[in-house]
């Protein structure tokens, strides 16, 4: 009788009220170093000038970034606000350096340390939410634009409620923000060193076509989620022209699921948010089509990061499966 009843019971509600809501989130952590400086350290650290800094072998714990013990306990009073339960990173050493901000024994980690650099890309994952992990995957050919410095992409598949969805935290080329992919322009800094900004940028939309395409080919709804250093909401990304726009580059159509959903569309960032005083987000996820029916409307959030231990504040949104 109970077995009839639970039946009866399951038959009565309809699917949706079954479905499984998670938090996915995007947070580009801002050289999160495996060992975090002690106060001492941090003082003798932010007493180094710039330049002198920049003469200190590159994975010296005082090469690229100063943050206090109080920064980084702010990150983890973030990251519990922020409750995510899939959260795509970047600029993190390795899952050590996660495990100063997440509970290591509520999260697993996983950092694509096949990638040379240190700011690396990978994912946080609450182990309670109740679904499969499958196995990490290096997207290689997104470091190849560059000739230092490179930064893979993180392939990682979920299973949820029967259903595996392909995910792919990034980091691209920083500097080209909003303007055409095939201008030539270049940051002053990128200049200094006989590098076209927006050439970089523009080499990579290849490699991450490459793995959309791959993805849905093979029958899975498809992620591309992280810092794309990109602001889609700019009137150059609104062209059709895949020469000028990353977004056209990779939402053709072709294949079908292929024409892409982006939560931010349109959302402005919050005012304490706004890097480069930009009103419109970098951080984003673009999603193949068949997965826009799964995204809770209304629900992408932006979350301040007072004391600055990271330049970004994380964006986090819904998903219904």
């Amino acid at each position: 009788m109970k077995t009839l009843n639970l039946a009866l019971l399951l038959f009565c509600f309809p699917y949706s009220a079954l479905a499984e809501t998670l938090t996915f989130a995007t947070w580009n952590l801002a050289w999160q170093r495996s060992a975090p400086l002690s106060q001492s350290q941090f003082d003798e650290c932010i007493k180094i000038k710039p330049a002198k800094r920049e003469q200190l072998e590159e994975t010296h714990p005082y090469r690229w970034e100063c943050k206090s013990p109080a920064q980084i306990e702010d990150l983890k009073a973030v990251a519990k606000k922020l409750n995510a339960d899939v959260i795509a990173v970047q600029e993190v050493e390795s899952p050590q350096a996660l495990q100063q901000i997440w509970p290591k024994d509520e999260y697993d980690f996983y950092v694509n340390m096949r990638s040379p650099w240190i700011q690396r890309t990978g994912f946080v994952v609450r182990r309670s939410s109740g679904f499969e992990v499958g196995t990490m995957g290096d997207i290689e050919s997104l470091g190849d634009a560059f000739e230092n410095h490179a930064r893979h992409g993180t392939e990682l598949p979920v299973t949820i409620n029967g259903m595996t969805t392909k995910l792919l935290s990034v980091h691209l080329k920083s500097g080209c923000f909003d303007h055409a992919l095939n201008s030539g322009y270049a940051t002053q800094r990128d200049k200094a060193s006989g590098v076209i900004t927006c050439e970089v940028l523009k080499k990579q939309a290849p490699a991450l076509e490459a793995w959309l395409d791959s993805s849905i080919k093979s029958g899975f709804p498809s992620m591309i989620i992280g810092d794309f250093n990109r602001r889609f909401d700019t009137p150059i990304e609104r062209k059709s022209d895949p020469e000028v726009s990353l977004f056209a580059e990779l939402s053709d159509g072709e294949p079908s699921a292929a024409q892409l959903f982006r939560p931010s569309e349109g959302f402005k960032a919050l005012s304490e948010c706004r890097g480069g005083g930009s009103k419109w987000l970098i951080d984003h996820a673009l999603m193949s089509s068949d997965l826009r029916e799964h995204y809770v409307t209304g629900s992408l959030l932006e979350f301040p990061v007072p004391l600055k231990g990271s330049d970004h504040c994380p964006v986090s949104f819904k998903m219904k499966f």
